[in-house]
């Protein structure tokens, strides 16, 4: 408004000019997944812990880091939170369980081999690092377009 001021000859300067503006959020592309979807994809997932870990991924909110990362230490039945440590902005956090989400992780307790991480690679006895290719492929099968990770069900 002030630019066009000047244009207009109704004033010489532009007082907020030295006002610093604020930083522009990039771009955030949101895919939201229906329920019919969500049953389609984890139908369509081959390998059984990738189900797990969908499941629990969309009804949680973690991040990806902090699915592949979490122990069992963090996971509080009693009080239906997982307490996630070392996350990206620094700040610890509590994150509520669901129904889905508490189902999921109590039937994976029952049937652990250990107290370490939820999730354990088979092939290298460590955590997952990246389930992309899965993940990607199990889209394919169940016909979903355009949905990657980070994207949640509404």
């Amino acid at each position: 408004m002030f630019n066009l001021a000047i244009d207009w000859g109704y004033t010489d300067r532009n007082p907020v000019q030295v006002v610093k503006k604020f930083a522009e959020e990039p771009f955030r592309r949101t895919r939201v997944l229906g329920h019919v979807e969500e049953k389609k994809l984890l139908d369509a997932v081959t390998p059984v812990y990738l189900k797990s870990m969908i499941r629990i991924f969309l009804n949680s909110g973690l991040r990806r880091k902090e699915l592949f990362q979490l122990t069992w230490h963090n996971v509080n039945f009693q009080r239906r939170q997982i307490y996630i440590t070392e996350t990206k902005t620094g700040k610890n956090r509590y994150i509520p369980m669901n129904e889905a989400v508490y189902k999921e992780l109590m039937r994976l307790y029952e049937a652990r081999k250990d107290n370490g991480l939820v999730f354990v690679n088979p092939k290298t006895g460590r955590g997952y690092v990246c389930i992309r290719k899965a993940f990607q492929s199990a889209c394919r099968r169940a016909e979903i377009d355009n949905l990657t990770l980070p994207d949640r069900l509404i």
